[in-house]
């Protein structure tokens, strides 16, 4: 009878319960990649890492901080691992990349009434107003060089820290347009009324995979090769591409 006991409370209790390694995550109020529900974080990034980690038998620690920081904290280890991350040269000097964790692309979102169409960088700065983008972020080499090398075309941005401060800046006509991910604005656009107004440029600004970004200063390299290898078996076993399913 003990021994059913001890039995039955086995299959009650989250494995992750029981994992035997605790990985401090970076995460941020936005849906739908990262959200709260009752106390608990949910989102199709915290699904995608928790995939990853359950293989692993390890365990996430959530941590809400600025993205920008937050590849300041991964170079010093203070945070082991970022999500949505593309691969540059200078993430790669301190950071290690699993995956792809998904695909990416990055679109411009304009009022509904722009009646021009864009089709290529050059473009925006046609639109009358700031575009909003977010500090730290990557969106392709292409927008990279041009930000840099024209201060005409780096005018017409607006840095932001977080993402969620796009729409409320647009609706308070201090933006006219922003870049976010498709997967993002299609969901809020069907969820938030804040979104009422906006469409989608058929510009892509940039189309990449992303991946899961772990720190060089804490993870060790046997740590990385484990999370390499679940990796490879929940892909194998079709767990990532069944969370993707479900937001697409």
């Amino acid at each position: 009878m003990k021994n059913f006991i001890i039995f039955l409370f086995l299959c009650l209790v989250p494995l992750n319960a029981f994992a035997d390694c605790e990985l401090k995550v970076r995460v941020t109020d936005y849906a739908p990649q990262y959200y709260q529900d009752n106390g608990k974080w949910k989102g199709l990034a915290v699904e995608l890492v928790e995939v990853l980690l359950n293989e692993a038998n390890c365990k996430p620690i959530y941590l809400i901080v600025p993205w920008k920081r937050a590849l300041d904290h991964m170079r010093i280890g203070k945070i082991d691992i970022m999500l949505n991350l593309s691969i540059t040269d200078e993430r790669k000097e301190f950071i290690n990349f699993i995956g792809p964790q998904r695909d990416e692309s990055m679109i411009l979102v304009v009022s509904e009434d722009t009646n021009f169409e864009i089709r290529s960088l050059e473009d925006i700065k046609k639109i009358s107003g700031l575009i909003g983008i977010q500090r730290g972020a990557y969106y392709g080499e292409s927008f990279k060089v041009k930000y840099t090398a024209e201060e005409t075309f780096a005018q017409k941005f607006y840095e932001v820290t977080y993402a969620k401060q796009f729409v409320k800046m647009y609706n308070a006509k201090r933006l006219s347009g922003f870049f976010i991910d498709r997967y993002e604005f299609f969901y809020k656009l069907n969820t938030n009324e804040e979104f009422k107004g906006l469409k989608a440029s058929k510009f892509i600004i940039n189309q990449d995979f992303v991946y899961f970004g772990l720190s060089k200063e804490s993870v060790s390299n046997e740590l990385l090769d484990r999370i390499q290898q679940a990796y490879e078996k929940a892909k194998a076993k079709g767990k990532f591409e069944r969370v993707l399913e479900r937001y697409r």
